[in-house]
């Protein structure tokens, strides 16, 4: 869920970083934290059938859309995905943004396909679609917010592909796992939290997709540019 915030001036993005266990979710957002100024604190819970680790910065890049700041706030999102009646995860719900983690280990490559295929269907379930474009999204409801903030649920959510563990000696070929897993011309990309590569391009490219999503739809910035005025006279 993409949040506007009127009296901050920010607008927040959710990131998730979804893929099979032992895929890399946990050292990619460690890593993350440890390098990127002025992170908030990394945030733990369980909830059920789902366990997630979050936090929140503000992108380096310093993009602004219509004199908002924007924030991101990546957090994992590890589940059973084999939980019957068909589970509902609240992080894939509020996704902005997924990073599908594949596991370069030969050893866990039914376990990729498995979650990815898992991903797409739960998306279609949900009435929404990950796509290789820019995000787009709609307003939850007709009108804004008393409190000075509104919620935007994005229907198409822009998706990118990391190859993680590029360090293990095993490693399978990219061109092996672009063939079980690269849909669609999805953007792809090799990282490794040991030998810290990969994880703030990919990153970088999702942030863009999601700033550009936004700030494409004009209709939107007329009522925020109005209901700001409303909440600074306020």
């Amino acid at each position: 869920m993409v949040e506007v915030n009127f009296n901050t001036k920010t607008i927040s993005f959710n990131v998730v970083l979804f893929g099979p266990p032992e895929c890399g979710k946990k050292t990619w957002i460690e890593y993350m934290h440890r390098y990127i100024p002025k992170p908030s604190k990394v945030l733990e819970s369980s909830i059920e059938h789902e366990k997630t680790m979050s936090f929140s910065y503000e992108p380096m890049e310093g993009i602004k859309i219509e004199k908002f700041c924007h924030v991101l706030n990546v957090m994992t999102c590890s589940l059973d995905i084999h939980q019957q009646p068909p589970l509902v995860s609240r992080i894939l719900d509020a996704a902005d943004g997924i990073v599908f983690i594949a596991d370069s280990n030969p050893d866990n490559s039914a376990q990729n396909l498995e979650y990815l295929d898992f991903l797409f269907e739960y998306m279609k379930r949900s009435g929404r679609e990950l796509t290789t474009d820019k995000l787009d999204a709609e307003p939850v409801d007709g009108k804004w917010y008393s409190l000075g903030k509104k919620t935007l649920r994005a229907f198409k959510v822009p998706w990118v592909l990391a190859y993680n563990k590029r360090d293990l000696s095993n490693r399978m070929s990219c061109a092996q796992m672009d063939s079980d897993l690269k849909r669609d011309g999805v953007y792809t990309c090799e990282s490794s939290t040991i030998e810290g590569f990969g994880t703030f391009g990919t990153l970088k490219y999702l942030n863009h997709a999601m700033t550009d999503g936004v700030h494409k739809r004009k209709s939107w910035w007329e009522g925020l540019e109005e209901e700001s005025g409303k909440s600074e006279a306020d």
